[in-house]
C-alpha cells in the first residue's frame, strides 16, 4: 500500500486514481513526477464516481523489511528512470542549441553578404556621379 511507504491518504488515493488502478508501481512513478505539484497534498474530487475492483497490494504479506526493500527498490527505478529522462532531454537540448547556432551564423553571413553587396553597389553608383 502507498500509505505504508510513508505518503498521505490523499496522495494515496490520488496516485492510483491517477495511475487507473495500474499499480503500486505505476502510482509511485505518478508521485515521483508530481510531487512538485502545487495540489499534490489536496484530496481527490470525484463527482459521480464509483470506486472500481480493488487490487491487491504489491505490498500484500510482506514484512516490513521487505517492504522497505520493494520501496527503495522502487525509489531506485524511479530514480533511474527520471536520470535517463533528463538525460535525454539534455542531449536534445543540446541538439537544438547546435542547429539554432548554425542557423544563426548562417543568417548572419546572408545578411553581411547582402550588406558587402550594398556597399559594392554605393561605391558603383559613386563612381559613376563623379
Amino acid at each position: 500500500m502507498i500509505m505504508d511507504m510513508g505518503f498521505s491518504r490523499n496522495v494515496a488515493e490520488k496516485a492510483v486514481f491517477m495511475v487507473q488502478g495500474a499499480g503500486v508501481e505505476r502510482a509511485f512513478e505518478w508521485i515521483e513526477n508530481n510531487r512538485s505539484a502545487p495540489d499534490f497534498e489536496e484530496p481527490l474530487m470525484i463527482v459521480g464516481q464509483d470506486s472500481g475492483p480493488k487490487k491487491e497490494s504489491v505490498f500484500a504479506g510482506m514484512t516490513k523489511e521487505e517492504k522497505a526493500a520493494k520501496i527503495k527498490e522502487m525509489q531506485t527505478m524511479a530514480r533511474e528512470k527520471r536520470m535517463k529522462e533528463e538525460e535525454a532531454n539534455r542531449i536534445e537540448n543540446e541538439r537544438n542549441r547546435a542547429r539554432m547556432d548554425k542557423e544563426l551564423a548562417a543568417a548572419k553571413r546572408i545578411a553581411d553578404d547582402q550588406e558587402l553587396v550594398r556597399a559594392m553597389e554605393l561605391r558603383k553608383a559613386e563612381k559613376q556621379e563623379q
